[in-house]
C-alpha cells in the first residue's frame, strides 16, 4: 500500500459553547515519510490556531464618582443605616399574629412570644 495523500483535522474549544475546526491536506511526495508529513500538519494547525486567536478583551475599569460625598453626608448616611437596623422591621408578608409583641421580630403562632423573648423573661424569673 502507497500513502499517497494526508489530512489532519483539529477541533478547538472556543468556550461558551462554541468549538473551530482547522484541518489541512497534503500530498506526499516520493521520499517523504506519511508520520513525519502528518506530525508536520498537526504542528501547522497548532500554530494556525494560536495565530489567530482572539486576545479575551480586559474588563473596562470602573467609572470614577462624578461626586464626592462631604464628611457630614457620609455620617448621616451612617446614622440612617444604624436607625434602619435597630428597628425591627418584620417582612411584609408576615401576618400580624406572628409578630412578638416586645420585640417585634417572628414568632411561632402558637406561642405568646419569640424564643428570644421568653428565654429573656426566664433569664429574670
Amino acid at each position: 500500500m502507497k500513502i499517497t495523500n494526508v489530512y489532519v483535522e483539529r477541533t478547538f474549544n472556543l468556550g461558551n459553547y462554541e468549538s473551530c475546526k482547522i484541518g489541512f491536506e497534503a500530498n506526499i511526495c516520493e521520499g517523504d515519510i506519511p508520520l513525519e508529513v502528518t506530525a508536520e500538519l498537526e504542528r501547522m494547525a497548532f500554530q494556525h490556531y494560536e495565530n489567530t486567536r482572539k486576545p479575551q478583551p480586559k474588563p473596562a475599569p470602573a467609572p470614577a464618582p462624578t461626586t464626592a460625598k462631604t464628611p457630614a453626608a457620609i455620617a448621616n448616611e451612617k446614622q440612617t443605616q444604624r436607625e434602619q437596623a435597630a428597628k425591627p422591621n418584620p417582612a411584609p408578608s408576615i401576618p400580624q399574629e406572628n409578630i412578638c409583641p416586645q420585640c417585634g421580630m417572628k414568632k411561632q403562632p402558637q406561642y405568646p412570644v419569640c424564643y428570644n423573648c421568653h428565654m429573656k423573661a426566664q433569664e429574670q424569673t
